[in-house]
């Protein structure tokens, strides 16, 4: 039964009493503080003195008292740090943010009449900073290989305790946290480290987390500026790549540099340089050299040079399933689809990683969407994580949200590559169909020709966004130089057709639409006129005519660039 509280209105004045009653009064009261205090109990859950203790330590302590315990306090080396009046009483403490060795820790648990009682526990904080961030964040990326987050977690921090700029331990942190979708601190752990730009790993990963935190839909704000940054973080990486490379004084004149350097400059979508590059070695018969150069040429618009090269390759008999699939390629951005699916058709038993995307390339094309997923799931299979094959996937899986998410990790992966950035534009603009989703829209193709100022896919897709925002002054330009410069594409016809359409001139918007309809009967029998945004779904979403599609020396030749390709 609780104990009554003395109610110090009875004790009257002392002078009415004895020295007898006095003396037993003060007795009294002693005794009674006395019984009070030693009422307090105190116990810990698996912590007593002489334990070492490390990262987030959580301490628990029952207390109880004859008249009630109202809270408890918990000092840390003499300094309060925190209180809590919730049983059981539970300080959570980040060891991370005090020194290395010997520190006490005081808890009070203080009754209903204040009356305190404290127990003193002395206990040694271990977090391994000696071994330095080096070894920590070692630990920290070896704990995220074998799926160990929480170990992961732990290290990083302790890294970065012992050294918070350290690179490694801050990539750690940002990974575990990115497989958390926390992207706004993934990208904090990063983008703040001086040594940032020494890292080319690091500025890839950051410039992916941003363009992951682009797409969400409540960061539509900052969609552009996000992805604008990444781009930039990316173009940086991949130019120190070149440099890192090219320091490295490989052997000049061999045939494995020039691929070597070619195939990064290909990264990097510099691509006349790489033809540069691997024009070296292709002069001299290596083939491997003449596929890149061929996959070079086609990157660089110019897929007609690309069949050039490889036609006296493949009269002679001389070429290999990577001369097929980059003729494929070539032929796919001649817009000449069933010949490309022809290409490669004969290396669908050999399981080519870059056949295989072709092919599904070329058969979501033309319709065949079943066979074309089990092509790209196949070469998901052999070689995953690339880029090429999750933009074949975005164009085969049936479900709109599957296939967002592939467009997307096509951006992350190949963010030189306009295809899957246009891609991912025009289905920002289809949703809801609200205007300001295609202002938005128009602002992804300039990113688009930002990184390729010439592409022809950016600006017709910007033209017909422009066009249904009735923006036509602004379209003229951009349309007239697109019909100039390639004046047999059936879907640039079809887009002068709207333009006439819309300018109120019905004859000119007819000749138009049947010339397009004259120079692919396929795919542009339309009929009749389109609007902008039907000819946008059409032309980029459903058919691909003008698909982006790209290869990379990873899927042309996957165990010689894989070694290159992590530096």
């Amino acid at each position: 039964m609780a104990r009554r509280p003395i109610r110090f209105s009875y004790l009257l004045n002392l002078r009415q009493v004895g020295p007898v009653q006095v003396v037993g009064l003060i007795a009294l009261l002693l005794g009674l503080t006395s019984q009070a205090r030693a009422d307090i109990t105190m116990t810990f859950d698996g912590l007593k003195s002489g334990d070492k203790i490390s990262d987030v330590e959580v301490v628990i302590v029952r207390a109880d008292g004859g008249v009630g315990v109202d809270k408890v306090e918990f000092a840390v080396d003499d300094q309060p740090r925190f209180s809590t009046g919730s049983s059981p009483y539970t300080f959570k403490w980040d060891t991370i943010t005090d020194t290395e060795g010997a520190h006490t820790l005081a808890v009070t648990a203080i009754d209903a009449n204040g009356v305190k009682k404290t127990e003193t526990l002395s206990l040694t904080i271990d977090n391994e900073i000696p071994l330095g961030a080096p070894a920590l964040a070692a630990r920290a990326r070896a704990a995220l290989g074998a799926n160990d987050t929480d170990a992961a977690y732990r290290y990083s921090r302790r890294a970065l305790k012992a050294d918070p700029d350290n690179i490694e331990a801050a990539r750690a942190m940002a990974s575990y946290l990115a497989g958390r979708q926390n992207w706004d601190r993934a990208i904090r752990a990063l983008e703040n480290m001086k040594s940032l730009s020494q890292s080319v790993p690091a500025m890839l990963e950051l410039a992916s987390y941003r363009m992951q935190r682009g797409v969400l839909p409540e960061n539509s704000a900052n969609l552009i500026s996000d992805f604008d940054s990444a781009l930039a973080l990316r173009r940086k990486a991949a130019d120190a790549s070149i440099d890192n490379l090219k320091a490295m004084n490989l052997p000049a004149g061999q045939s494995q540099t020039d691929e070597t350097l070619g195939d990064a400059l290909v990264r990097a979508a510099r691509y006349r340089e790489a033809i540069q590059q691997y024009s070296r070695s292709a002069d001299s018969g290596q083939l491997s050299s003449t596929n890149r150069l061929a996959l070079a040429y086609t990157l660089n618009e110019q897929p007609q040079e690309a069949m050039i090269l490889l036609r006296p390759v493949m009269k002679d008999k001389h070429d290999d399933g990577a001369s097929r699939a980059v003729l494929g390629l070539a032929l796919l951005r001649s817009r000449r689809f069933a010949e490309a699916r022809q290409a490669v058709d004969a290396d669908m038993a050999a399981h080519n990683p870059a056949s295989l995307i072709v092919a599904a390339y070329a058969d979501a094309v033309l319709g065949n969407a079943q066979r074309a997923g089990r092509e790209a799931n196949e070469a998901a299979q052999l070689l995953p994580g690339v880029g090429e094959i999750h933009y074949a996937l975005s164009m085969t899986l049936p479900k709109l949200d599957e296939s967002e998410a592939e467009t997307i990790r096509a951006i992350a992966t190949s963010p030189f590559q306009t295809g899957p950035l246009i891609d991912y534009a025009v289905r920002y603009a289809m949703l809801n169909d609200r205007a300001n989703r295609a202002d938005t829209a128009v602002l992804l193709t300039d990113l688009a020709l930002k990184t390729d100022p010439e592409n022809q896919s950016a600006k017709l897709v910007k033209v017909l966004l422009l066009l249904y925002l009735k923006r036509i002054p602004v379209a003229e330009p951009v349309l007239a130089d697109l019909v100039r410069r390639n004046p047999q594409g059936a879907d640039i016809q079809a887009a002068a057709s709207i333009y006439f359409d819309l300018k109120g001139n019905t004859a000119a918007a007819v000749e138009r639409l049947k010339m397009a309809t004259t120079l692919d009967k396929v795919f542009f029998d339309l009929g009749i006129i389109p609007k902008p945004l039907e000819l946008l779904y059409r032309d980029v979403r459903k058919i691909h005519y003008r698909g982006g599609f790209y290869l990379s020396p990873e899927t042309l030749y996957p165990s010689a660039t894989s070694a290159v390709k992590s530096q």
